[in-house]
């Protein structure tokens, strides 16, 4: 092919060579709703061998672009998402069948006839915690006494030692 056959112009869009082609179709199509197509002109009469490689390349545009890759951006963004609810619904059963102070969940105590939800809150309610260390940092060092100055340290060392892991007290009830 010798001649540079132009089938868009009127707005800068150019189809002269395939790698015009090309970006013109990458560049238009992907912002158009129904592809390139709403934005080329409608011309009846081009031959039918530029019509067929015209027909060839808009639907390999079509299945390339629309079909495969936003398929594939939408399958990522679809996956991400349900990774996303995966890991907030482990959260969630966390939270509700594992105490926060000693790590153990609600079949361990349902075992021993524990009630889960007394132990959380009265036994190890995060709340006397927080607020025991809060009083913590409000007494001057001096006036605490052994177990006050033993826990202040592990906390001012980022230790955990003196919270109760994987323990608890066994109330007869």
């Amino acid at each position: 092919m010798g001649t540079n056959i132009t089938l868009y112009d009127s707005t800068g869009h150019f189809c002269g060579s395939m790698l015009q082609c090309y970006l013109t179709i990458f560049s238009v199509g992907i912002r158009r709703g129904g592809g390139i197509a709403d934005d080329l002109l409608k011309r009846p009469w081009v031959p039918f061998d530029i019509f067929i490689k015209r027909f060839f390349y808009d639907m390999t545009f079509h299945l390339l672009i629309l079909l495969i890759m936003l398929n594939v951006i939408i399958s990522v963004i679809i996956d991400t998402f349900s990774d996303l609810r995966i890991k907030h619904d482990s959260r969630i059963y966390d939270v509700n069948n594992t105490c926060f102070i000693c790590g153990l969940n609600r079949l361990d105590f349902e075992e021993k006839r524990i009630k889960f939800n007394d132990h959380v809150s009265h036994e190890h309610n995060i709340w006397n915690y927080v607020y025991f260390i809060y009083n913590l940092k409000q007494i001057p060092k001096n006036d605490m006494n052994f177990t006050q100055t033993h826990v202040s340290n592990m906390i001012d060392n980022k230790k955990i030692n003196w919270f109760p892991i994987l323990k608890y007290k066994e109330s007869s009830n």
